[in-house]
């Protein structure tokens, strides 16, 4: 799969968020976006994912325009999708596995989904707290019980905002191999942040840099 963005632009009333941007991350691709903070780039990943439509130009996937979809293809791309925001949006009251089955729910569940995701609470050291409502943990296990749910289902496309903004260094380092076994396994993988750790960790196919909505690709 290859998801590509083509000229996109993103209007807010009369503010403009993104202006122009275009990039793409085909399958077995890991692309980082960097870019302060206000720079776009969650704009951007929310309309890669599409739960936004950009107001003008396209996101396509595989040279279909997911971003023009009606309501109920959009759902079922989405589908396709792991997706981390930066603000987690969690179900605080259930636990971080059983936030991890939530994008399963509308194919009645799955067995190997359920196995993934203990094999990740355990190799992202959450396994201790797995099974507690993730209101009671901390910012950073947040963080990574969110990432588990991204990454549990095997989607085709993974997007994931600022995946390292609360972890320390050996978690960095965990996180990034398990990036890197995403690609490895033919995921198309867009991250976003701006942890200089991070970057160093990652095979990278490109780069690219946000910068007040304009996006520019830079020297691996």
């Amino acid at each position: 799969m290859k998801i590509a963005c083509e000229a996109v632009q993103v209007m807010a009333g009369e503010a403009e968020l993104i202006r122009g941007v275009s990039l793409s991350c085909a399958a077995g691709e890991l692309v980082l976006l960097q870019g302060p903070s206000g720079s776009g780039k969650s704009t951007l990943l929310s309309v890669m994912a599409g739960l936004r439509r950009p107001t003008a130009g396209q996101v396509t996937v595989d040279g279909m325009p997911v971003s023009r979809f009606t309501a109920h293809h959009r759902d079922l791309y989405r589908r396709r999708v792991g997706f981390l925001p930066q603000r987690l949006h969690l179900f605080e009251d259930l636990s971080a596995l059983e936030n991890a089955l939530v994008p399963t729910l509308p194919r009645g569940g799955d067995p190997e989904v359920l196995l993934k995701a203990r094999e990740l609470l355990v190799r992202l050291e959450l396994a201790p707290v797995g099974d507690r409502p993730v209101r009671t943990l901390s910012g950073g296990e947040q963080q990574r019980a969110a990432l588990v749910r991204a990454l549990a289902g095997g989607f085709e496309v993974l997007l994931l905002d600022e995946p390292t903004a609360h972890q320390d260094e050996p978690r960095v380092a965990l996180i990034a191999a398990l990036l890197e076994a995403e690609r490895a396994r033919g995921a198309a993988v867009v991250v976003a942040g701006h942890d200089p750790r991070l970057a160093t960790r990652l095979g990278l196919a490109r780069r690219y840099s946000l910068s007040a909505g304009c996006i520019s690709l830079e020297a691996k």
